[in-house]
């Protein structure tokens, strides 16, 4: 006892500890904590989401390509992408598909049906009448009439004494018209209703879907359509417009047609043969005035128009080519949108 004195009774139940362990086998003494306790085993994985001990974020989280937004009411499409543009419709961005096309503002163009028009005078200046007259003075009763052109025709003239007069024929011929076809109608303004070709994977909150992105589309609305001409459903989608999906045009063109030719044509030369081969001149003339020949002569020669007519001015007057009928937008869907 006396070895063991100043140990103190801190060290003398030490030492006792120590003895009791070598005799059971436990393990170490730890002395001034108390050691950690397990978790117990729930049977559920430890999602680790930063924080320990903090629960698992289950926030709905929409797909990358699309906003959530108001669910339709039944019988309503969408939500939409919609993209509105002046004249031809747009195309859908790459990943959605058009469900709906169609137009507003029925745009037949004026005049509706191209103008009527007329093309040249078929007809020419190529032939004249010679006539002969027993007289000096155009006057006295004619003997013979001739058909006169640029080609050698051999002519009968009155003796003994002659005089000629010369009229222009005048072959004014027709003006083809032209025009006159409709012009087709179209839409002043168009629009395409796009959804998602494959839709992403993701939720959102109660009462919203998965509406499209602009997807490139920055002008893009998020709507929702009905084959229908009516107001829109109680909720946020109150911009309301209507759309169409088909043009009955019954309009027609009346036919063009044009005047008689106004065809003026020049004075020709015409040469009078003594013979019948135009070889022999005797005298030449133009038409519309009287031309003597005061020698007797061979009553048989020719003649021919040895400097031809142009035509001076021409032409003909259109007309037609009104329209008549209407163009009525049909097939109605009324699109409603957020503001």
């Amino acid at each position: 006892m006396r070895a063991l004195r100043g140990v103190g009774w801190f060290g003398l139940a030490s030492m006792a500890m120590l003895a009791c362990n070598a005799l059971t086998g436990a393990g170490e003494l730890f002395v001034g904590e108390e050691p950690a306790t397990p978790e117990a085993d729930t049977g559920t994985p430890h999602t680790d989401s930063g924080a320990p001990g903090d629960a698992a974020d289950t926030t709905p989280v929409p797909p990358p390509s699309c906003a959530c937004a108001t669910a339709p009411p039944a019988g309503w499409t969408g939500p939409v992408a919609l993209l509105e543009s002046l004249g031809a419709g747009r195309a859908c961005p790459t990943g959605l598909v058009a469900t709906t096309t169609g137009g507003k503002d029925p745009d037949p163009p004026s005049p509706g049906c191209e103008p009527c028009a007329c093309a040249p005078p078929t007809g020419s200046c190529t032939t004249a009448s010679v006539r002969s007259f027993g007289g000096p003075l155009c006057g006295a009763p004619s003997c013979s009439t001739q058909t006169v052109t640029s080609t050698c025709t051999t002519a009968t003239y009155c003796s003994p004494q002659t005089s000629f007069r010369a009229t222009m024929t005048t072959d004014a011929g027709s003006c083809v018209p032209s025009g006159g076809t409709l012009r087709a109608a179209s839409w002043k303004s168009s629009m395409t209703a796009c959804a998602f070709e494959a839709p992403g994977s993701g939720t959102c909150p109660a009462g919203e879907v998965c509406a499209p992105k602009s997807a490139g589309a920055v002008d893009a609305k998020t709507c929702i359509t009905k084959a229908s001409d009516e107001p829109c459903p109680p909720g946020p989608y109150t911009e309301r417009s209507i759309y169409y999906g088909a043009l009955t045009d019954t309009r027609s063109c009346e036919a063009c047609s044009c005047s008689a030719p106004n065809v003026t044509c020049s004075a020709p030369t015409i040469t009078l043969y003594k013979d019948g081969a135009c070889a022999n001149a005797l005298t030449t003339m133009t038409t519309e005035t009287c031309k003597a020949y005061n020698a007797i002569m061979d009553p048989n020669g020719s003649v021919k128009i040895t400097t031809p007519s142009t035509v001076t001015s021409g032409g003909c007057t259109p007309s037609g080519g009104a329209v008549t009928g209407t163009v009525t937008a049909e097939q109605p869907t009324t699109v409603c949108c957020l503001p």
